[in-house]
């Protein structure tokens, strides 16, 4: 155990209005350590009740109405079920100061070798701490109403310091300085300091009040009101995960290593899982048990040592033994090896995975601080420099090798190295996408291919329109102030047009793991009770209130707010200078039809080789039909003005383009396609090596074309995208004027296409049309 923990409720008369909140506060404290799998003693006292249960109250009336209700023991879920079941509020009261005695002298019993010696209420002699208890705290719950002694404040102040014993207060704020403290989702009866007030005048506290501050100041304990604890107990807290660092050494070069330790700063919470139990009888103790049996008709039940693993590799079935998979394992020493350096902008942020990120810190000693100078002066150049260092990391000899980057963290007088996992060529998948039409002037040659660019472009009106809009939604940069009145100010600043909330991820909890944690806590105090789901209509739970949420309920503000606010105007300028979108008629179900009848059009086509009449310029819609897809007879037999317009499909986009290559005023339109097809052929992602030798028939039946019809359209056209296709690769820095391969090209489809294919490494001048080329 790491901790011992006194609750101390008041229940007394005065508690009448504050005890539901009182008992609240504590369910969510016990809850929260409970769930967070806390290695904590915990004991429960009452005070104000009808009866005297306790070890130290006498015959004299000395302690009396204060009840040892439990006594310190693990967390377990029996007190969860007694401050769920049990009514507290009492018509009696009793005296704090006799209170937190009898948990300070029940702490130190318990949390003591050597019995606990009480010569009097005031006087305690302790002995050392229970191997495993590092620290003795008393949460004191009380709206500090009630009576109190303070004849002997001063001396039993001086016999509880010799205790070491930790105070703190829900329910009232005991300090008169003017400055505040918001408490975070920790333990609110963690040690720490807490100076906020509500400017009460002294002269009219409560005896409980003024005994409460001389300790507390005393202590330096800390005090929280109800509205204050009950929104950070509110969340609940995944189990702790001891830290520990790894040591290694930062190999850079042959002979100079660096001992650094790295600690994990950053991985994916899991929600805890869920064991097998036996649902008749949960208690009874349930064991999994694994069989392999052939399929056979008699199904012959296999000895483990007769089945072994295998891979599938089509038809063929490989066995793969445990020796060969010893065999397969790496056998590397654990380390972090320097690979080099580079720039920061060479490892883009998608390249990043992994789910942690470590922190390495030099592993230096008060003697030698050699590690700490090396080490910050390695990160200092790379922050300087703007670069990072690319790293190979074995975690031990069984672990498979990491490529990893190292970026620089230099805060104030902190310096550490970040690692993060770096993919591999086998974890990225290049994709190409159409290019959104910028601002921007567009190249010569990307001119060629986007000929309705300047369409699909973004007015300035609309620009300026689209930065309002998102200068309203950003959430801006609040401070990290524990400060009440610095948050209400960074949340909400009039002077400026942001929404400015707070939303980092150490204040923003899984919403996943809080909603398990509640129904976990649900269904075990309420077995009976069915568990509402999380849906709008229902209840929101507290972990859903926008008070509970840092900054939600501001954003929620600023949004819903009057139409004069910035946000509301700007979203207004927005709408009026976007064009008018007309919406998708829907179907009987709620579906688009014209987008899914057109993905199944597309899809039939490249599967069945089905293919689907599209025009560019088609006006009407499909509303009702019972087949999406159009057969290539109903094709043949259609209407000629209908084949005119119809599109070159991958299918079979050579016989489609002679077909309509022959129709009148369809030259530049069928050339249009054909080049449209050959780059869509050439950059597909998919099947773009299946799909090139279809590619190259396009681009030769394209030339054909282009020399036997002696129509010069054909033969520009072709000669301008050819011309086109080389100057892309030219200014995209893949391809020299000369012809040659950069030492920047990457896997660029296109690239490939031109050296493997189209120029064959000579030269590429033949592919022009030369007697047609003007």
């Amino acid at each position: 155990m790491t901790a011992a923990v006194c609750l101390v409720l008041d229940v007394g008369i005065h508690m009448s209005a504050s005890i539901n909140e009182a008992v609240k506060c504590l369910k969510l404290l016990l809850q929260r350590k409970f769930f967070a799998e806390k290695r904590e003693e915990v004991a429960l006292i009452l005070f104000g009740t009808s009866a005297t249960s306790n070890d130290i109250a006498d015959a004299d009336g000395n302690f009396s109405h204060i009840s040892m209700v439990r006594e310190l023991s693990p967390l377990d879920w029996d007190i969860l079920e007694y401050l769920n079941n049990e009514s507290f509020l009492s018509t009696d009261e009793a005296d704090v100061v006799d209170a937190l005695i009898v948990a300070v002298s029940h702490l130190v019993s318990k949390c003591e070798y050597a019995p606990l010696l009480i010569c009097s209420p005031d006087c305690f002699l302790g002995c050392r701490n229970r191997r495993g208890i590092q620290e003795k705290r008393v949460l004191l719950i009380s709206n500090l109403e009630g009576p109190a002694d303070n004849a002997q404040i001063a001396k039993i102040t001086d016999n509880l310091r010799a205790v070491d014993v930790q105070f703190s207060l829900i329910g009232c704020n005991v300090h008169t300085k003017r400055s505040e403290q918001i408490p975070s989702s920790d333990d609110v009866c963690a040690p720490g300091t807490s100076t906020r007030t509500l400017g009460m005048n002294t002269a009219k506290l409560t005896p409980a009040h003024k005994a409460v501050t001389d300790l507390w100041c005393q202590f330096n304990g800390e005090s929280y009101t109800f509205d204050e604890a009950i929104p950070a107990l509110a969340f609940f807290e995944t189990r702790d995960v001891a830290q520990r660092g790894w040591s290694v050494n930062l190999d850079i070069g042959d002979s100079l290593r660096l001992p650094v330790v790295g600690y994990t700063q950053v991985k994916e919470a899991h929600p805890p899982s869920l064991k097998l139990l036996y649902a008749a009888n949960p208690a009874t103790p349930v064991r999994l048990m694994t069989s392999y049996h052939a399929q056979d008709a008699a199904a012959t039940e296999l000895k483990p040592t007769e089945v072994v693993r295998g891979y599938r590799y089509g038809n063929t079935l490989v066995p793969f033994s445990v020796e060969d998979m010893i065999a397969v394992k790496p056998n590397s020493e654990k380390c972090l090896s320097l690979i080099g350096f580079t720039n920061a902008s060479n490892v883009p942020r998608h390249l990043y995975v992994g789910d942690s990120v470590l922190v390495f810190v030099a592993n230096s000693t008060p003697d030698d601080d050699s590690a700490s100078n090396g080490l910050a002066a390695l990160a200092q150049a790379l922050f300087e420099l703007d670069g990072v260092a690319l790293v190979r990391r074995v975690y031990n000899r069984v672990s498979a090798p990491r490529l990893g980057v190292l970026t620089p963290e230099i805060r104030d007088a902190q310096v550490a190295l970040v690692y993060t996992d770096l993919a591999f060529a086998d974890d990225y998948r290049p994709f190409e996408f159409p290019t959104l039409p910028l601002r921007n002037p567009p190249s010569a040659a990307a001119a060629v291919r986007s000929c309705k660019q300047a369409k699909t472009c973004p007015t300035d009106e609309q620009l300026r329109a689209m930065n309002q809009f998102v200068d309203s939604m950003m959430l801006g940069n609040a401070a990290d102030n524990d400060d009440q009145d610095s948050d209400q100010e960074d949340f909400v600043n009039g002077n400026d047009n942001s929404l400015n909330v707070d939303v980092r991820p150490e204040r923003l909890p899984n919403p996943w793991i809080q909603r398990l944690f509640t129904c976990f806590r649900e269904r075990g105090l309420n077995p009976a009770r069915t568990l509402l789901p999380s849906t709008s209509q229902q209840l929101k739970p507290s972990w859903l209130d926008p008070n509970n949420l840092p900054g939600l309920e501001q954003l929620l503000t600023r949004i819903d707010s009057l139409p004069s606010c910035s946000l509301q105007a700007a979203r207004a300028n927005l709408l009026a200078t976007l064009p008018d979108l007309s919406s998708v008629q829907k179907g009987a179900d709620g579906d688009s039809e014209l987008p899914v009848a057109k993905r199944r059009r597309l899809m039939a086509a490249e599967l069945f080789g089905i293919k689907a009449e599209l025009t560019e310029n088609r006006t009407d819609t499909v509303t009702s039909s019972s087949s999406p897809v159009v057969l290539q007879s109903d094709i043949k037999n259609a209407a000629p003005a209908e084949t005119a317009s119809q599109m070159i499909s991958t299918v079979d986009p050579v016989g489609d383009f002679e077909r309509l290559i022959v129709q009148e005023g369809q030259v530049e339109f069928a050339c249009e396609r054909m080049q449209e097809v050959i780059l869509m052929l050439v950059t597909d992602p998919y099947t773009g090596c299946l799909l090139r030798p279809k590619a190259i028939a396009c681009l030769l039946a394209y030339r054909e074309q282009a020399k036997q019809t002696g129509d010069l359209k054909i033969a520009r056209a072709y000669n301008t995208f050819i011309r086109s296709w080389r100057e892309d690769l030219e200014l995209r820095g893949l391809l020299t004027t000369h012809g040659s391969q950069t030492q920047s090209s990457t896997n660029d489809a296109r690239l490939s296409f031109w050296v493997d294919t189209i120029t064959q490494g000579g030269n590429w001048r033949w592919l022009f049309c030369s007697y047609f080329l003007v």
